[in-house]
Formats: C-alpha cells, structure tokens, sequence
C-alpha cells in the first residue's frame, strides 16, 4: 500500500494526498492517514488539535456557478447546517473567489460530549470546477479546544490556505448561469452529512480524541510517527516494541 508522500520544506513538509492534491504539514503535526483515499488526518504533535480533509464531488445539477450562488450555498450552511450543533456559535464567516477556485470559512464554537469541553472549529471549504462540469469540494475541518485554539491557529491556517488540487480543472470555477431559480444545495448536503459524521466522533476530557492511534507511536521526543517508522522523524531514536498486557 502506498503512502501520502511527504516531501520537506523550509517549514516543515509537503505532503501528497491521493494522486492529485497536496498540503503543508508544518512542524509539530503528523500525517495519520496510511491510505490514499479521503479523508486525510492530520493531529499536532501533543494531540491538542486535528485537520480531517474530505473530498467530495458536487453533480451538474448541484453547482455553484457564480459569487452569488457561493453566497447564497455559505448562507444556507449557517442557517441549516451549524446549528444543528450543540450550544454552536458562529464567530465569523467570509467567501473568496480566485478566478480557479472558490472558497469559504466558518469560524464556530460548540460543545462535545461528555463534559461540555467548548470546541473552536474552523471549517475551509475550496471549490474547483472540472472539465465535464461537475464540481469538487474539498473541507478541511479543524477543531481545538477553545482555550488552546490560539496555539495552532498559525499551523491551521498554513494547512488549510496551502491546500491544493493539482488535477486538471476549468481556469474559472464559475460556469455559465444555470436557467434554474433554485439555489445550489449540494454543498449544504454535503456539509450537512460532515457534521452529523463529526458529531458522532467523541471529545476525550481535556483533549480531543484521536482516531487511528493504533498506527502511530509517540517517541521520547514527543514526535508522532507511522507505526512503520523504524525511527523518529525528529529525533532519529529507534522505535520501542509495544508492550501489550
């Protein structure tokens, strides 16, 4: 099985997801994910914060094709989507339009289970338009506990604002007007169907709970490695055998 490929950088490493998108992986997070297929899972280092990546495609009939339509599709997440979780708040959201790809952030809070930890979530989602018409939307999807967000807000943005798609796609991510009054909600559903998958994901006390630990191991250093690392990625000491009782 083949791995996300991660190539170094003066900030960290570059990281290949599938065979056609890349993404920074600054200094102090791991690339989880021992597949090549979405979703991506990036945590940092102490497990204080995560990026869960997903792809998903919008069908021609479901395509936001101007600025008023992303407008309309964000409106619609607020309305229908961040609400239904707990105590959510929202604390920003804008739209970014750059002529090859479109893009949306949501800043908000909730909750999570089972003592109520205050979560700040930062939701990214970036479109591109395909040759045959339909749309990609990927969503990069972080979350900290709101007293820590701070910490890795930097680390957040440069993965999620270095994230690209490098397959073939249209140079406007804007088709012609559809001769339709319906407003997109492709992207709602697909959102929609994100948070009911994160929601049923469980926050641990004090710190969120990972998925997939069972395929890394934490070094002396404190650097997180692929359970097929002979060695640290920092530090270079040898892996210690697990020890099980």
């Amino acid at each position: 099985m083949m791995l996300p490929v991660l190539a170094g950088t003066a900030f960290g490493a570059f990281a290949d997801l599938g065979e056609d998108c890349t993404v920074p992986v600054p200094p102090g997070w791991a690339l989880l994910t021992e597949t090549t297929d979405f979703p991506f899972h990036l945590v940092a280092d102490d497990l204080g914060a995560e990026v869960l990546i997903f792809k998903s495609d919008i069908s021609h009939n479901e395509t936001i094709d101007n600025e008023a339509d992303l407008r309309k599709s964000v409106e619609a997440v607020l309305d229908e989507v961040i609400p239904d979780l707990p105590q959510s708040l929202l604390l920003s959201s804008s739209g970014y339009y750059e002529q090859s790809r479109a893009a949306f952030v949501l800043d908000f809070m909730s909750t999570a289970p089972p003592d109520d930890m205050e979560i700040h979530h930062r939701l990214r989602g970036v479109l591109y338009r395909l040759p045959d018409g339909h749309q990609l939307l990927f969503t990069l999807w972080a979350k900290a506990p709101s007293g820590t967000f701070q910490n890795f807000e930097g680390s957040i943005s440069i993965i999620q604002e270095g994230f690209a798609y490098r397959g073939e796609h249209e140079a406007n991510v804007f088709a012609a007007p559809r001769r339709t009054y319906l407003y997109p909600l492709g992207a709602v559903v697909l959102v929609m169907g994100l948070v009911l998958w994160m929601r049923s994901r469980k926050t641990g006390r004090g710190r969120l709970e990972f998925e997939q630990l069972d395929n890394v191991w934490r070094c002396e250093c404190g650097r997180l490695n692929h359970e097929g690392d002979g060695t640290c990625r920092r530090c270079g000491r040898p892996q210690v055998p697990r020890v099980t009782i």
